[in-house]
């Protein structure tokens, strides 16, 4: 039981000892580099954060465009002629605001990876 104790005191101060060495080997990099460290890994959290979004956008689109496409077979099935389904517009067709969103998503994530790349 003795030991046990000897041995978790040992490992505590192992730990504290390597979070001492951490912090240490961090400033040197932070000087050397001039960059925040901190900054960086904030702006990987950021793209992943983006990506997940986009791909739950991407999933929920492709979602409302199999609904829509359940309800356009079910129209033709009524009797609906096909030019009734013409004017109502093409689901598979992306609107052009979701478009123009998409681009800027798209370019602010090119910038945000051209910083963290500047900053290594």
């Amino acid at each position: 039981m003795k030991a046990m104790k000897l041995e978790m005191e040992a490992m505590k101060a192992d730990k504290v000892m390597k979070d001492q060495q951490l912090e240490v080997l961090t400033a040197v990099v932070e000087t050397h580099q001039k960059l925040n460290i901190q900054e960086a890994f904030d702006q990987v959290d950021i793209i992943k954060a983006n990506e997940r979004r986009q791909e739950r956008e991407r999933l929920l689109a492709e979602e409302a465009n199999l609904r829509n496409k359940g309800v356009a077979e079910e129209v033709e099935i009524v009797g609906a002629s096909q030019n009734q389904l013409d004017m109502g517009g093409s689901s598979s067709q992306p609107d052009a605001e979701m478009v123009d969103v998409q681009e800027v998503v798209e370019n602010d994530e090119l910038k945000m990876m051209k910083f963290v790349s500047q900053s290594f």
